[in-house]
């Protein structure tokens, strides 16, 4: 049989192009997860849930990064297709073994960073009700779509060996182009729904608003993975992953080591606070807190107290007990306090409970020790009534 004779178009090789984004991302990832870790020497925030589906995430996405190099060495990854079936057929069977693998990284790896945003979300916010079930419900959501896209894969040719080995008689295939395009969908929605999770409850905060704004934008960092799940699930449906299989797939890996890369580096930026805070220096530090307060000045008409950094606007309830034993709120009169007395005792507790701002960057709990506090103030005002001449004097 005559060899195809092949233009220069079917020569061309890309595989170096996936080696550099997985080498570059497996590195980018070890420096951030490890700056997350050191920053905690700053703070003393423990070791919580969220860490645990992150270090997975990382340890996924590295196999995914090994994989991808792997392919492009082993199963001809970067070549045309066309190239592969005249010179050496049998990488083919490799890239399918390949991607088969690649599929189960990938549907796994791409859930933990996600589940590991929710964990933080519980950790910090410390919600109850109505919150709290949506936010647990986010997480079953999440978890039953990955196991889900797991399974799929696993069983998507039934023998398993019949995805490389079409010479199996009786083995059955689901359409994978299509589950390759309905499992894009998913991601980017579920995405949507966990950045807009906590934007009420930053909102509602009692902090000045260029802090809120600034929160919202530390805890919207995980939109960074929504724009490459967006862009990952675009080429998929731009690109036949099958017809030129072994070229398109430095596209389709490569955009998808890209996105669990990208939700990795998101999860790790809002506890790199601590180190900001430390290493940079005083002027460049006064010189943002001005101009961010500058700024948020120009979007309110509103009066604004500036606080320091690490104050945190207090609310309470103060509860007013007059000598009577009943309880009023301020400026109510119980119609007794002055009546046939006299001597009258009105006394006002205020409790108040608070933390730093900076607490809700750094991951600290509520229920935190050390940062904490509660104001008391209690005033006692005792009154006196003199009968003569029907004058009152209060002293």
């Amino acid at each position: 049989m005559a060899s195809m004779e092949l233009t220069p178009t079917d020569l061309e090789d890309e595989g170096d192009r996936l080696v550099d984004i997985s080498i570059a991302f497996a590195a980018l990832t070890t420096v951030i997860i490890g700056l997350r870790y050191y920053a905690k020497r700053f703070t003393s925030v423990s070791f919580g849930t969220d860490d645990v589906f992150l270090i997975a995430a990382y340890v996924l996405n590295l196999g995914m990064c090994a994989l991808g190099i792997v392919m492009v060495k082993i199963a001809g990854v970067g070549r045309h297709v066309i190239f592969i079936e005249e010179n050496n057929p049998a990488l083919l069977t490799k890239w399918a073994q390949c991607i088969l693998a690649f599929e189960i990284l990938y549907f796994s790896s791409v859930a933990m960073p996600k589940l590991a945003i929710l964990f933080l979300y519980l950790r910090v916010f410390n919600w109850k009700g109505p919150m709290r079930v949506v936010a647990l419900g986010l997480i079953v959501v999440v978890a039953g779509t990955g196991l889900g896209l797991v399974l799929t894969a696993c069983f998507q040719c039934r023998p398993i060996n019949f995805w490389w080995d079409h010479t199996i008689v009786g083995g059955t295939c689901i359409d994978v182009q299509a589950f390759f395009h309905a499992s894009s969908i998913p991601q980017f929605v579920l995405d949507f729904f966990i950045m807009g999770l906590p934007l009420k409850t930053i909102w509602d905060l009692k902090m000045p608003t260029y802090k809120r704004l600034a929160l919202v934008l530390i805890f919207m960092v995980a939109s960074f993975g929504v724009v490459a799940s967006i862009i990952r699930a675009k080429t998929f449906f731009q690109t036949s992953a099958f017809s030129d299989r072994t070229f398109a797939s430095v596209e389709l890996v490569g955009w998808s080591i890209i996105e669990t890369g990208t939700y990795i580096i998101a999860t790790c930026l809002p506890h790199l606070r601590p180190l900001i805070v430390k290493y940079t220096p005083q002027w460049l530090k006064g010189l943002v807190h001005r101009t961010i307060a500058y700024t948020s000045s120009s979007f309110t008409t509103r009066k604004t107290t500036h606080r320091a950094d690490d104050e945190i606007e207090l609310t309470g309830k103060t509860l007013v007990k007059s000598s009577a034993g009943k309880s009023m709120l301020p400026g109510q009169d119980d119609g007794s306090t002055f009546q046939n007395r006299d001597k009258s005792t009105v006394s006002t507790k205020s409790n108040f409970d608070t933390r730093p701002s900076a607490d809700i960057v750094d991951g600290r709990p509520w229920n935190d020790s050390g940062n904490n506090i509660r104001v008391t103030n209690e005033v006692t005002i005792e009154s006196f009534r003199k009968s003569s001449q029907n004058k009152e004097t209060y002293f």
